[in-house]
């Protein structure tokens, strides 16, 4: 067993995930990298961790087509794998890279941890990376920032759309200015990654799709609709990578859909 095999079985996990989520392929085929991960770490083999931690992010993702509770040992062992890699680097790892790849997985691992009573570890999890990510630097450094960002204003959007139903937009309104600008700023660096793969297509799609949802809450429905617009685009040039991409765009479709009364289609 070697590294560039792991990353072979890895990959093909990712493409059954996308292709049949959920499905006892998937699940079989993350299960064998983790295990193929797991006999390069007993090795020492350089690299090795990181490789388990992508694995198990993978079939906590693909097992969570059963319910959390069954992703929820595998969240746990990915972060258990991804806190030793914050607290001991791999020198065989760009860390910076390594980071960014953390801030990645903590998309479905977080949730996993939170939704199925681990919360202290998902704490945990943003306490170890929130000072890894500001600490990071470069290309990757920008990246592992702007994927905790969007932790940051998913659920703000929907405190500061609540406000202003209940009347209260004047308390918010500095602070929603503040958040505009840093949304900005995360949109910009996760646009420069869109063309990389499906994953970060769709990842930048939702984070367009969750900024739209603070410039609603201006009142600039126009800029809304723009911001759904290119989601839209982002996600349905995706949408053929399989299921969970399909979702997110027929998702931001019917968002878009429900501006249309308001913003028609050009």
């Amino acid at each position: 067993m070697d590294i560039g095999t792991v990353d072979s079985m890895a990959n093909h996990a990712d493409e059954l995930s996308y292709r049949q989520p959920g499905s006892r392929e998937a699940v079989k085929a993350a299960r064998d990298a983790v295990t193929a991960a797991e006999e390069l770490v007993a090795a020492e083999v350089p690299g090795a961790r990181l490789r388990l931690a992508r694995t198990l992010w993978r079939l906590a993702s693909a097992r969570s087509g059963e319910g959390l509770p069954a992703a929820q040992q595998d969240a746990l062992r990915c972060w258990t794998v991804c806190r030793s890699l914050l607290e001991r680097p791999d020198p065989a790892e760009d860390q910076n890279y390594v980071v960014s790849r953390i801030a990645l997985w903590l998309g479905v691992v977080h949730p996993v941890l939170s939704l199925t009573g681990r919360l202290a570890d998902a704490v945990e999890a943003m306490e170890w990376m929130s000072p890894a990510a500001r600490g990071a630097t470069g290309t990757y450094g920008d990246l592992a920032k702007a994927r905790l960002e969007i932790f940051t204003y998913t659920p703000i959007a929907e405190a500061y759309g609540d406000a202003r139903e209940a009347g209260r937009y004047a308390e918010i309104a500095g602070s929603l200015q503040d958040m505009l600008a840093r949304a900005a700023q995360t949109l910009a660096i996760l646009r420069q990654h869109a063309t990389e793969g499906p994953s970060e297509a769709g990842e930048y799609a939702h984070a367009v799709r969750i900024g739209s949802r603070l410039v609603t809450v201006t009142g600039d429905l126009q800029l809304a609709a723009r911001m759904l617009d290119e989601a839209e685009e982002v996600s349905a040039s995706v949408a053929g990578a399989g299921p969970p991409f399909r979702d997110l765009a027929d998702d931001i479709r019917q968002e878009r859909d429900r501006l249309a009364m308001y913003v028609p289609r050009q």
